[in-house]
């Protein structure tokens, strides 16, 4: 009997397939392998290694996070995690996917679920903060392209409303009225489990400083992102205001994020299209733009899968102690 998970997949891998081929319907693509051919190998060897730095923010970024909890790993250690989750990412739901995987390999390394998730969690709030918060600021300086959107006043009140849900969350009465009701709705164990790791995402309250820095990092983090963004518009000689990219990568990494479709494939190539024609780009350059990305993306994060070959064996030795 298939299940619903399955099920789930295969409808997400269809709608990929479909946004793709929807964006692909407004594009020419001999005109689109035109603006391929013309990259810029130099431009381009600078894009795969602003994706390799992305990837040492990423880990290092969860390293301190870690730290604090007495779980020092090595950052080489953690990076094998990440290319780990970045390549079954492609095959998973958005980024969500490779947050699952990668809470997965700590918890066979550390064997604290607990902290595994917590440490996933919080790093994933910090950096949805830190994106909508740059798309706040870039639409409120430059959002003129996107003017009667109003895509600044939805991401503003997202922030708004997650930071709201979770003072609410960490507030005493909060946490006495889950620990009863998850216990009624979720029997001892699974309630259990769910409080525990509730509890040790609430300990992030004592590391101030640390969440800070691993804030700063989420900031610049995004940046990176807009940066290998950009050398690969620059790799295929695409022209529009740098200032832009500021404005439209991080609303296009929000939408990106939901989870309709595979690593984001198809999804990437549509938002482009509808997003970068605001700002005077093409749809055949946006299109082009967008598919480059999923490709470098693809070839950087198979990187992950060599990885996973080579480190299974050690990671199966972790779970068995």
């Amino acid at each position: 009997m298939i299940s619903r998970a399955s099920v789930m997949h295969m409808v997400r891998l269809v709608l990929s397939f479909c946004l793709f081929g929807l964006a692909l319907s407004q594009v020419d693509w001999r005109e689109v392998e035109s603006v391929l051919q013309r990259i810029d190998n130099t431009w381009l060897a600078v894009h795969v290694s602003v994706l390799l730095l992305e990837r040492v923010v990423f880990t290092y970024k969860w390293h301190i996070l870690l730290v604090v909890k007495n779980v020092v790993l090595p950052l080489w250690s953690l990076l094998v995690i990440t290319l780990i989750g970045k390549f079954w990412g492609l095959f998973l739901p958005s980024s969500v996917g490779v947050d699952i995987v990668r809470g997965y390999y700590l918890y066979r390394k550390t064997a604290s679920g607990a902290i595994a998730a917590s440490s996933v969690l919080i790093d994933k709030v910090l950096a949805l903060w830190a994106l909508l918060l740059m798309g706040c600021f870039g639409l409120l300086f430059y959002g003129a392209i996107l003017e009667g959107l109003k895509i600044g006043v939805y991401l503003a009140a997202v922030l708004l409303l997650t930071g709201a849900l979770l003072y609410s969350l960490q507030r005493e009465d909060m946490v006495m009225f889950l620990e009863k009701r998850l216990a009624r709705l979720l029997g001892s164990s699974l309630s259990r489990k769910v409080l525990n790791v509730y509890h040790s995402f609430l300990e992030y309250r004592r590391f101030r400083s640390t969440l800070w820095l691993s804030f700063a990092l989420s900031i610049l983090l995004q940046l990176v992102r807009v940066l290998g963004v950009y050398t690969m518009a620059l790799a295929l000689d695409i022209q529009i205001p740098a200032i832009y990219y500021f404005v439209l990568i991080p609303v296009s990494m929000i939408l990106i994020m939901l989870p309709i479709s595979i690593g984001g494939f198809g999804l990437r190539e549509g938002i482009f299209v509808a997003l970068f024609a605001l700002a005077g780009m093409s749809t055949t350059d946006a299109f082009a733009l967008g598919f480059a990305l999923s490709i470098t993306d693809l070839f950087v994060s198979l990187l992950g899968g060599v990885v996973y070959l080579i480190e299974r064996p050690a990671v199966a030795r972790d779970g068995e102690r």
